[in-house]
């Protein structure tokens, strides 16, 4: 069993990672996937034998919040983008406004705009106003 402080300093000096006691005691908070922590009076202490291979595996991502998951975006493609499209453009057509049709599939209003010029739509004058 090795403190959080002497288990970066081995892991340094070992070449496995540098890290400082502070990172890897917000690792053993955050990630599940941490060996087994135990309190020895006021400081944490790991298994040397299990956090070796713990880091030694872990992929640095050095400058990424590894908290955050940015939102997935959603890239309108090939026969999906068409039909998307078509559908605005009778919607459109239908007598919704653009801003509607942004609003009602929670798109921006220039991405309805590039969709119904996609789909070839003739476009009212001031639609974008309304």
């Amino acid at each position: 069993m090795v403190s959080f402080r002497e288990l970066a300093a081995r892991l340094s000096n070992d070449g496995v990672i540098q890290l400082t006691h502070q990172r890897i005691s917000q690792l053993s908070r955050d990630d599940p996937a941490f060996p087994p922590v135990v309190q020895i009076g006021r400081s944490k202490a790991v298994d040397y034998r299990l956090a070796r291979p713990y880091f030694a595996g872990r992929k640095s991502r050095q400058g990424q919040r590894t908290d955050l998951k940015p939102p997935a975006r959603h890239y309108l493609k090939g026969e999906e983008r068409l039909k998307v499209a078509t559908d605005l453009k009778r919607r459109y057509e239908a007598g919704a406004t653009v801003r509607q049709l942004a609003d009602e599939t929670g798109r921006s209003v220039g991405m309805v705009s590039d969709l119904l010029w996609f789909a070839g739509t003739t476009m009212r004058p001031g639609s974008l106003a309304d």
